[in-house]
């Protein structure tokens, strides 16, 4: 069965690597929906309405499986519902490299590189 897999994350799929396009490609077309700005002010009351919304946003999408990263709260909240309405949810799963440069004045510098190495179900 084909489904749309829905990137509800801060990443847009363009800017994915090609094994991350893959892999979600392997559940059916992939489906952009902008992660929600979530602001510190909100209340749990807020994010769970936002999370309804969303749940209702997802279910218009064919056979949705969803891809959720984002602000904590809201995501379990989310993915709560997700697992209620009987639709899958997954994380996706990196192997973090860290490469360290000390800078001519003697500070170092590290930059982080996240390579992709599958997704993860939520339950």
């Amino acid at each position: 069965m084909n489904h749309s897999f829905v990137n509800l994350t801060n990443h847009p799929s363009v800017r994915w690597s090609d094994a991350q396009r893959r892999a979600a490609l392997e559940y059916g077309p992939i489906r952009d929906l902008p992660f929600p700005a979530i602001s510190e002010r909100d209340m749990l009351e807020d994010l769970s309405r936002l999370a309804a919304d969303y749940l209702e946003k997802i279910k218009a999408f064919e056979n949705p499986v969803v891809l959720i990263q984002g602000e904590a709260v809201f995501s379990y909240r989310l993915v709560r519902l997700l697992e209620q309405a009987g639709i899958p949810a997954l994380a996706a799963v990196s192997r973090r490299q860290v490469q360290e440069t000390v800078l001519p004045d003697g500070t170092t510098q590290k930059t982080a590189y996240f390579v992709f190495e599958g997704f993860r179900l939520y339950w």
